[in-house]
């Protein structure tokens, strides 16, 4: 058998590293699933006697240092999970198609070569400390779906040219130091309007992936999980109200954006979830923002918005979770009415330029 998963040998693998004489004979070797056990050291170069070897997993373990250069050197590799390590260093763009980075320590730019990837459909590098600007190149990988680059160190403005993302069905740029506007070209991305297929392979994803999309963020306050199923092991988690589909989410959130929430928020009409909370935005709630139909998740809190909510928002039958708290917002009859009657799963309501009362 050419395939190892260590999800039934988790014991073997305690405490160990990987070494020369381990992999020795497995000249055969296709699928190494080795996550989720207690590896550590630096990643052996023993793994280049398995030439065959097109599936590579060996996330959340100990592994440390930088990823090493004789990765290359596997040249049937399709498909590299090595999240949740302890890596470091400048990204490697020799492993720009296929790997999956996200938790490491890497730093630097993003670089532009990790757009020339024409197929790539999911990127994230979640959770490292990527630093600079997002570069207008992204806007050539027209197939990307998914973006999350949450909790990094990026900066600068949100480009315009990611507007021309035009598949984008979840973008998470939370957690940065992004300032500026919001673009207003946002309202021209997907999210949802184009129905994802991600298809199913036996021998390894059907599209370039780069890093996980297990994802939960700021709905957690939501309940009952359900998984989307990305190939051929990737999992999107999120919490949602057991609808066993495909999410649809713009967070922005954590970041030093100004300026008005655009209207055309509101042509996003099949997303499900919106945070755009600890920002520096003002003006008033926009109206349309009420096209919203399908929005489960809406989190606006600690900006300095103004002015009443809009009655329209009553019109969200589908809203769980609704955040307005430490803002400038005023008291209205409706509002005070629809807070009574609508059931909401969570609910953080202001005591309207006073002070903030939660649940």
């Amino acid at each position: 058998d050419t395939r190892f998963n260590s999800r039934r040998h988790r014991d073997c693998f305690s405490k160990v590293e990987l070494s020369k004489t381990l992999w020795s004979s497995c000249y055969s070797l296709r699928f190494l699933k080795l996550s989720n056990n207690q590896l550590q050291g630096s990643l052996g170069k023993g793994l280049l006697n398995s030439k065959n070897i097109s599936f590579l997993d060996v996330s959340d373990n100990g592994f440390s240092g930088a990823l090493p250069h004789w990765i290359a050197g596997i040249s049937n590799l399709r498909y590299l999970n090595m999240s949740g390590n302890q890596l470091k260093g400048p990204f490697p763009h020799y492993l720009l198609s296929l790997s999956r980075l996200q938790s490491n320590t890497f730093m630097g730019s993003i670089p532009d070569t990790l757009f020339k990837a024409t197929n790539l459909e999911v990127l994230d590098i979640r959770n490292n400390n990527f630093s600079g600007k997002i570069r207008n190149t992204i806007g050539k990988r027209v197939n990307l779906r998914v973006l999350l680059l949450r909790n990094n160190s990026l900066q600068s403005h949100i480009p315009e040219k990611i507007c021309r993302l035009s598949k984008i069905g979840l973008l998470d740029l939370s957690h940065n130091k992004f300032n500026g506007i919001i673009p207003s070209c946002l309202g021209n991305m997907s999210f949802g309007r184009q129905r994802h297929n991600f298809g199913m392979e036996a021998t390894g994803p059907s599209f370039t992936v780069l890093r996980s999309c297990q994802y939960a963020s700021h709905l957690n306050n939501l309940e009952s999980s359900v998984f989307f199923q990305l190939p051929p092991v990737t999992v999107v988690d999120f919490l949602t109200k057991n609808r066993d589909e495909a999410y649809q989410g713009l967070d922005l959130s954590s970041n030093q954006l100004s300026g008005e929430i655009p209207v055309e928020i509101g042509d996003l009409k099949k997303i499900k979830s919106l945070n755009l909370s600890n920002n520096h935005l003002t003006g008033s709630i926009p109206d349309s923002i009420s096209q919203l139909k399908d929005l489960e998740s809406l989190d606006l809190s600690s900006n300095k918005l103004d002015g009443k909510l809009p009655p329209q928002l009553a019109g969200l039958d589908s809203l769980g979770y609704f955040n307005v708290s430490f803002n400038n917002l005023s008291d209205s009859r409706w509002s005070r009415e629809w807070f009574y009657r609508v059931d909401l799963l969570v609910h953080h309501l202001q005591r309207f330029k006073a002070r903030s009362v939660c649940n």
